[in-house]
């Protein structure tokens, strides 16, 4: 890392990286062209998360597998303000009390494509993520308590949502389709898709521009 940003301080804008060494994670931060970031999180403490600010980072990609305090990654991320697009992976999701996502969508107002993996749904989380201005597409995976009425508010509640994958829910989110059938409906201009487990006689009968 140190030959690299030696090298390319000033002009790397793209970087895909595995962080197995907290000194690594430090000097990553002094790049300051980046505008997409993609880490591979092995081995650090939370301190790095403290200095985790980008000028031009629209997009990041955080895949976590080791044990970090949620609350610090989530204020890092909230400082990347230009993010257009966040993908974030921690390998166990602590309880909803030590998560508060509102902190990102009161500074990341230009997020359009958030994905959470392992992410076992939290109702706050998905009310301050129903907040983004400009949010167009959400991914879930690992949604095991995930309701179908949570998530049915959180579509109607979403002014930008055309597009949601759920992945691993324990049960069909019917209600969320239908939620997803009217804004296609109020909107034949744009196109819109769900990717969530449904009654298979609800397929019948969507818009055309829902896929």
């Amino acid at each position: 890392m140190s030959q690299l940003l030696s090298k390319s301080r000033n002009t790397l804008e793209m970087l895909r990286y595995p962080i197995d060494m907290q000194e690594d994670f430090e000097l990553m931060t002094q790049f300051t062209k980046l505008t997409d970031l993609r880490l591979l999180i092995m081995n650090m403490n939370t301190d790095g998360f403290h200095r985790f600010k980008f000028q031009n980072l629209v997009q990041l990609q955080l895949n976590i597998y080791t044990d970090v305090d949620i609350a610090s990654v989530i204020s890092g991320i909230s400082r990347n303000q230009r993010l257009k697009a966040l993908y974030l992976r921690l390998e166990i999701w602590p309880p909803e009390q030590s998560v508060d996502m509102s902190i990102i969508s009161d500074n990341c107002k230009e997020l359009e494509f958030v994905a959470l993996y392992q992410f076992d749904s939290f109702k706050s989380c998905l009310e301050s993520l129903s907040n983004l201005p400009k949010l167009e597409y959400l991914e879930l995976a690992g949604c095991r308590t995930l309701t179908d009425e949570k998530m049915a508010v959180f579509v109607n509640d979403s002014q930008s949502l055309r597009g949601l994958a759920v992945y691993h829910s324990s049960g069909e989110l019917n209600d969320s389709l239908q939620s997803m059938k009217a804004k296609a409906n109020s909107n034949e201009s744009k196109y819109f898709f769900a990717r969530i487990p449904i009654s298979r006689h609800l397929l019948h009968g969507s818009p055309k521009n829902l896929k």
